[in-house]
């Protein structure tokens, strides 16, 4: 097990990976065109942000970490770095997914592990993430990872139309 940064020029090695989570199947070949236009019909939008992404890569204020076994990757870590007004750092995990038939490996756990010191070099003073209360199993990860439940907060979203 290997865990890579991603950056610009490995971000297109992962898009297989996020399509077998969009399509909750292993792909047997993979097409770029075709990945954006399940995001665009997943998320009823006209277009997706591939440059918003790369942009974000760039100045490192996303960040994803990937798991390589078996010569490609099997699993990922998305987060933001979230400057405060107080002018403290914090790390948000964003996503956080492993390909079925890898879990339970200690893929996730190595995950986590990437973005804490990533997040510990660079002065943050917490990582945070968001976890449905009924995902047992993600729970008890986090906690084994070092994570307290501060609330019981409900996650809420507001889609954007025209």
């Amino acid at each position: 097990m290997t865990i890579e940064r991603i950056d610009n020029t490995s971000f297109e090695k992962l898009l297989p990976l996020l399509s077998w989570r969009l399509n909750n199947q292993e792909p047997d070949s993979f097409s770029l065109k075709d990945f954006k236009a399940a995001i665009c019909k997943q998320y009823s939008v006209s277009e997706h942000h591939e440059d918003a992404v790369q942009l974000s890569l760039r100045n490192g204020y996303l960040l994803i970490f990937a798991c390589v076994m078996e010569g490609r990757y099997v699993g990922y870590i998305s987060c933001f770095k979230q400057p405060k007004p107080n002018f403290l750092l914090c790390y948000n995990v964003d996503e956080l997914w492993v390909a079925p038939k890898y879990r339970r490996m200690g893929i996730a756990k190595a995950l986590l592990h990437s973005v804490a010191v990533d997040a510990r070099k660079n002065g943050a003073v917490q990582t945070r993430l968001y976890v449905g209360k009924g995902n047992k199993a993600a729970r008890k990860l986090y906690l084994s990872c070092g994570y307290t439940e501060a609330s019981e907060a409900v996650f809420c979203t507001h889609a954007i139309e025209d």
